[in-house]
């Protein structure tokens, strides 16, 4: 499939829902592109939750979002329960808006009620594209088991990087802080994979591979996982994500998001903190620029494991992924496809791969 055309029936589709262009813009771009990166867990999968949540009032369709200058560095974004795709995506376009006029070289936008986003790499990916370096961290609601306990503590809070390097693609980095996501399983499923070992809990904190525990527990490790292979990291890096966005911008902590209702109307789950920076800070930028290839050159030129064709840094799979959807079409599977002619069937939108393409 096109990845335009895909662009297109999810734009129809957020239209339908309620959502006016600008904002159904952005979360189908937003989608497509974790198609193109080929992020399974983190593109179409979601599509029948983020319309359950709609459904549910938690994902407010007609948002009215207000942007507050707080000095000339910081802002606070108040997402009025928005798909979190949209208040992120705001969020960097104010820093783009910020860093262009030379008004400051950071800038650092708070994201209070706003909900999931999908990959934390596209809104540092926008800010990277535009030549800046662009970090993100996020809160979620509680999954991960701190290192030893049984049950939820905070949230899998991803982080994100994107560092320019000139007019080529920019580093992206973007990963969550347990060691795999709960999307990993609805995915490994449905490729018939085996779920991945030591990622998931169970109800006495032990690790398990078995699908109807995880399901019922949906209770993940952190990053490390064990005592011994440093899961107290992951779980640390889990809690002060949590300090440096619910808590300092204002929002649900894990403590208080056990007793939230997402059918009532009131705060949304999840803050996020944007920042955008000047590469020009303390040297200069073609300076930074080399000195950044070279490590990148270096890297790849290390001794490769027996199998390993090529080592990759963050970003380069996304890229070579996306660089293959625009000469052969997005590699959708067939559960793929049934998510969208059910979306399509369910909201009298035309079928997936009908229709004139639009720009």
């Amino acid at each position: 499939m096109e990845p335009q055309r895909l662009k297109q029936f999810l734009r129809d589709l957020y239209l339908k829902r309620g959502f006016k262009k600008e904002y159904a813009d952005v979360c189908a771009w937003h989608t497509t592109l974790a198609e193109e990166w080929s992020v399974k867990t983190h593109g179409i999968n979601l599509l029948e939750w983020y319309m359950d949540t709609i459904d549910k009032k938690c994902i407010n369709v007609n948002p009215d979002i207000k942007i507050e200058k707080i000095n000339n560095n910081f802002y606070l974004l108040d997402a009025d329960r928005a798909h979190g795709q949209i208040g992120t995506e705001l969020a960097a376009r104010k820093i783009i808006e910020v860093l262009d006029s030379d008004e400051s070289s950071v800038c650092i936008v708070g994201i209070k009620n706003s909900n999931h986003f999908g990959m934390a790499g596209a809104p540092t990916y926008t800010i990277s594209k535009a030549g800046y370096i662009g970090i993100l961290i996020s809160s979620t609601p509680p999954i991960i088991a701190p290192v030893g306990g049984a049950e939820k503590a905070v949230g899998s809070n991803p982080i994100s990087v994107g560092f320019p390097i000139g007019d080529g693609e920019p580093i992206i980095f973007d990963a969550s802080l347990s060691v795999n996501a709960l999307n990993k399983i609805v995915v490994s499923q449905n490729e018939n994979k085996p779920i991945p070992d030591h990622s998931y809990l169970n109800v006495d904190g032990v690790f398990t591979t078995d699908i109807n525990e995880i399901k019922a527990h949906k209770l993940a490790a952190p990053l490390g996982g064990y005592v011994e292979t440093s899961g107290h990291k992951g779980f640390g890096l889990a809690f002060v994500t949590e300090l440096l966005t619910t808590c300092l911008i204002g929002g649900l902590t894990s403590e208080q998001l056990f007793t939230w209702n997402r059918d009532v109307k009131g705060p949304a789950a999840e803050a996020h903190i944007v920042i955008g920076l000047k590469q020009d800070i303390y040297r200069e930028k073609g300076l930074i620029e080399n000195e950044v290839r070279a490590l990148l050159a270096f890297i790849k030129s290390r001794k490769k494991v027996k199998g390993v064709d090529e080592i990759l840094v963050p970003g380069e799979d996304r890229y070579q992924s996306k660089k293959k959807a625009t000469i052969h079409n997005l590699d959708l599977r067939d559960w793929q496809i049934d998510i969208l002619r059910r979306l399509a069937e369910k909201y009298n939108i035309h079928p997936i791969g009908s229709g004139p393409v639009k720009e």
